[in-house]
């Protein structure tokens, strides 16, 4: 999922801009952080159901639009700064945003999830 979406695209750059900050403190909750390493499990051991499979699908397709949308609101938000003692802001902001991925805990590239 990793091909530009223009829907995506332009659904991200209009959230973002409601609130970058807001949006850059978004985090899914616990229980659906579970549910998602669940998912991604029973996917790795070939056991999803078409229902889980469906499920699944759609928390990846969220993930995709947040990410999105975190990374327009970023830029926004570097936009606004001001560098201080004439250094770029931008590597500042880069390492405050590290690991800030909808599911920061859960390594998703070591699942095939379409692969089936």
């Amino acid at each position: 999922m990793s091909a530009s979406i223009p829907a995506y695209d332009e659904i991200a750059a209009a959230l973002a801009g409601l609130d970058p900050q807001k949006v850059m403190d978004l985090r899914p909750s616990e229980s659906l952080q579970n549910r998602l390493r669940e998912l991604l499990a029973k996917n790795q051991e070939g056991a999803l159901s078409a229902d889980e499979k469906h499920e699944l699908d759609k928390i990846l397709a969220l993930d995709l639009l947040l990410s999105l949308t975190k990374t327009y609101a970023r830029r926004l938000l570097a936009k606004t700064t001001q560098p201080k003692n004439g250094q770029p802001d931008r590597l500042k902001k880069a390492q405050q945003f590290k690991g800030d991925a909808p599911f920061p805990n859960i390594s998703l590239t070591k699942y095939d999830v379409y692969g089936q």
